[in-house]
């Protein structure tokens, strides 16, 4: 069988409408230029040649040429996994491979949100003129290009919502809102005519030769927003904002749909990546995971004797085995 008849059978039974199929699809072009056609003579070399290959190549990141990270090359061998595995489902032959030896060490993830701290210290040290836009970032979990370009005509005062234009393959696009909170309209009401049309915008403070004229007002861009927020020196990146929301709602509601909704992810998945959590949090679900337990064990009876409560100076002594003494 060929490796397109197994890519096709398996876009079929996994679904094209996917968050994730475009990025199998483009997958799978980069095998169907490699592999061998037939499914049969893919072998373990072939995949060591295949991420050689990978190694060597450079993708352009902010303007500057970067090699792939390990996540990636760790998400192509995944997914040509899952083509085999899938042929072999269809009865196909298939050489055996030893998938762990093709993995690559990944970094290990770095926080990628603001906590309190870090957000008051951005704010305090921030010009007027960005200030709202890193407050409509953040309370919105909008992203970057949306919030910089956001006009006044997708903000719907009257209903509490702004629609913008997502992107999609769908033909004409896709819309999605975001609901207005009080915070949010307040921080547009904050800007409101300073602009005709857009939203968030900075007044010149020199004539410069990109156009600017002294004391006029003009909508930021991003090359604008980038370079300021490199010079706060917080080690963050902006999208580290859209973390933020995405972390914070999901504390205060426990919905990952919700929060998927929220961010317009179309795979959960994805929405995933945005929840972060530290050391307190954990400790803090597992104060009350015991809590919990320890208050249904004092509903309980024991032969008509209370459970003892446990303290924090819970030893361990030995007395014909182990037993523990509750000091």
């Amino acid at each position: 069988m060929l490796l397109k008849q197994v890519f096709d059978s398996y876009m079929v039974v996994s679904g094209e409408a996917r968050g994730a199929a475009y990025m199998d699809r483009l997958m799978f072009n980069a095998f169907d230029k490699f592999f061998p056609k037939y499914v049969p003579e893919i072998s373990p070399v072939d995949l060591t040649d295949y991420l050689k290959d990978m190694r060597a190549k450079k993708i352009k990141r902010n303007g500057v040429l970067r090699p792939l990270q390990p996540a990636t090359l760790n998400k192509h061998t995944q997914f040509l996994r899952r083509l085999l595995s899938h042929a072999e489902a269809l009865g196909v032959t298939v050489q055996r491979f030893r998938w762990k030896a093709f993995l690559v060490m990944e970094a290990e993830q770095k926080t990628s949100y603001l906590t309190i701290p870090e957000e008051h210290t951005a704010l305090v040290g921030m010009d007027d003129y960005i200030r709202p836009l890193f407050l409509f970032s953040v309370l919105s979990g909008v992203r970057q290009a949306n919030a910089i370009d956001l006009r006044w005509d997708q903000v719907d005062m009257d209903d509490r919502i702004i629609t913008f234009q997502a992107k999609s393959r769908r033909p004409g696009g896709k819309q999605y809102t975001v609901p207005l909170t009080g915070m949010i309209e307040g921080v547009l009401e904050g800007e409101w005519g300073n602009h005709i049309d857009r939203v968030f915008t900075f007044v010149a403070r020199r004539t410069s030769r990109w156009g600017y004229e002294a004391g006029k007002r003009y909508p930021l861009t991003k090359p604008l927003v980038r370079n300021y927020w490199e010079k706060l020196g917080l080690e963050k990146r902006w999208h580290d904002l859209r973390h933020t929301f995405g972390t914070r709602l999901y504390q205060e509601s426990k919905d990952i749909h919700l929060v998927q909704r929220a961010m317009n992810h179309a795979d959960v998945n994805t929405t995933m990546r945005y929840i972060h959590t530290d050391v307190s949090d954990i400790r803090q679900q597992m104060e009350n995971m015991h809590n919990k337990v320890a208050n249904l064990h004092q509903q309980e009876q024991v032969e008509n004797k209370p459970v003892p409560k446990f303290s924090r100076n819970f030893k361990m002594v030995r007395s014909k085995g182990l037993e523990p003494s509750l000091d």
